[in-house]
């Protein structure tokens, strides 16, 4: 019975499970990122998002839960040599774990805090308090990601051009634009189509011609920043998913919530 698990099987449980969200989140995003137009089509990032949702409510729970420094500590360097198994290396990833270590630390840090001092416990404010410090690290490491694999010469000038070609196929396909060119002779749309192919090369090398050799980290910070926009969005499913667990644990027997007598200092003036 889940009950009668002891306390430190309880708490290897916590990180393991941590750690099989990490295996499956950087190995479902190092997958994503090596496909060319990965921003094309939403399909291809749905499963990176959904599990690294997963894999931010699990992390809040345990820095929330591990009430060992030494576990929570386990748990961030374990996520980030996760990591780094699955990304190509790069002098980048041990740059950025004092980042990630202070961002992952400064949840944790929020996350104990809230439910030290919390008279009644509600998973999704344990958690809510440090998950915009949780999603930052991972934004962080996933342009890591993205740039590490960019900078191995397939970020070019061409492959720019090509992705936003994509985009405009696509729009092709539409069923509204469909209907629109049904009246207009086929040589026509050819034409138009070469017109708009050409014209779409040009824009790129005029534009991002002279900033050619720094493509890689221009667009990493772009991605960083387009990920930390969404940030709001992002953290909603993670506190429900959190609450959820939460509920699921304390259903399971997994943890129990006790009551206990508190003094506290008033001022009398």
């Amino acid at each position: 019975m889940i009950e009668d698990m002891s306390m430190t099987a309880k708490r290897l449980t916590v990180i393991a499970t941590v750690i099989a969200m990490a295996v499956l989140t950087w190995w479902s995003t190092h997958r994503w990122l090596s496909q060319e137009g990965q921003f094309a089509d939403w399909r291809l990032y749905l499963l990176p998002l959904l599990l690294g949702i997963l894999y931010a409510a699990a992390a809040g729970l345990a820095l929330a839960l591990l009430r060992s420094r030494w576990d929570r500590i386990a748990v961030i360097t374990t996520s980030w040599a996760v990591f780094v198994v699955f990304f190509p290396a790069s002098i980048w990833y041990l740059s950025a774990l004092p980042v990630f270590l202070a961002f992952w630390m400064e949840a944790s840090r929020r996350n104990q805090q809230e439910r030290d001092e919390r008279r009644r416990l509600r998973a999704h404010v344990l958690v809510g308090a440090g998950t915009r410090f949780l999603l930052l690290g991972i934004f962080l490491m996933v342009s890591l990601g993205f740039y590490s694999l960019r900078t191995n010469g397939e970020l070019t000038l061409d492959v720019v051009t090509r992705g936003v070609q994509q985009r405009v196929d696509n729009a092709y396909e539409n069923d509204l634009i469909r209907n629109r060119l049904a009246d207009v002779p086929a040589s026509l749309q050819s034409q138009f189509r070469q017109d708009l192919a050409e014209a779409i090369e040009s824009f790129v090398e005029r534009w991002l011609g002279p900033v050619a050799p720094y493509l890689p980290p221009i667009f990493a910070l772009a991605l960083f920043l387009g990920l930390w926009s969404s940030v709001s969005l992002v953290r909603l499913p993670v506190l429900w998913i959190a609450g959820g667990l939460f509920l699921l644990m304390r259903k399971t027997g997994f943890v129990t919530v006790t009551e206990e007598d508190v003094k506290r200092e008033i001022v009398v003036l």
